[in-house]
């Protein structure tokens, strides 16, 4: 039964839940992925998005460039306003792992730059390195999660004004998306991505900058997609049953 978000609800919670509903058993940890990664040493390069989007360009796979700043904050400042300049500061500031949105930022002008790199610098986490991107047109961005080869759920993440992105954990809202055709037009950009980096169950995020391309890949989180509302918890809980059945079946082998 539908639950709205408390901020204390993980993706893994739900799992749980929706096994508990359906009569099945879930081993005691348990990750987003369900473990169907664990055999792909590549996937693990989804958490370095300048690696990542090296390898899309590489193969020229539409993708979202990003360019790594230098460790040394004085050069990477002075890197990050040359960028600034060239692209008349329509930039943004990403952190090279990080996920959710709360490691960007968008710069309205060039003194902000050194502080965005230092934050990421000292992040309390541990230290960030520092991308810059060209800043897309604002408007909508869609996720597919990916299962075994095939896009099995695809969401439109409304642009937020009031944060500038378009994160559902930081505010803005997300809808199903049913379109066929767009759906088969991404699907080919997957197929193309998982003959660089193979995976099992991921996230791809893309956003419409003249065509669809690749912002980022990685790992299948839909926790507040799921929790919008009763429409969007059932779509995320067929998502799950056909994970939970592909992982059963990979651990029973």
């Amino acid at each position: 039964m539908f639950k709205a978000d408390d901020g204390k609800y993980k993706l893994t919670d739900l799992y749980r839940r929706w096994a508990k509903e359906e009569g099945l058993d879930l081993p005691q940890i348990i990750g987003t992925d369900l473990g169907l990664n664990s055999k792909s040493k590549h996937f693990k390069i989804n958490s370095q998005k300048f690696l990542v989007s090296e390898l899309l360009k590489y193969y020229k796979v539409p993708c979202i460039k990003n360019f790594l700043l230098d460790d040394d904050l004085t050069i990477a400042t002075m890197q990050a306003e040359r960028y600034f300049d060239n692209y008349k500061g329509e930039i943004v500031i990403r952190g090279n792992r990080g996920a959710g949105g709360f490691e960007t930022f968008f710069p309205d002008k060039k003194s902000q730059l050194k502080m965005m790199i230092s934050t990421l610098h000292h992040h309390p986490k541990g230290r960030i390195s520092a991308l810059v991107s060209p800043r897309v047109k604002p408007g909508e961005e869609i996720s597919v999660f990916v299962l075994n080869g095939k896009i099995e759920m695809s969401i439109c993440k409304e642009y937020n004004d009031a944060t500038k992105t378009n994160n559902l954990s930081t505010g803005s809202s997300a809808r199903p998306v049913y379109d066929g055709q767009l759906i088969e037009k991404l699907q080919k950009i997957v197929d193309n991505v998982m003959e660089i980096i193979p995976f099992v169950f991921a996230r791809f995020d893309f956003l419409l900058d003249g065509e669809y391309k690749v912002l980022e890949l990685s790992v299948p989180n839909y926790k507040s997609f799921a929790l919008q509302n009763a429409e969007c918890e059932h779509l995320g809980k067929i998502l799950f049953l056909k994970a939970y059945k592909l992982a059963f079946n990979e651990l029973s082998r």
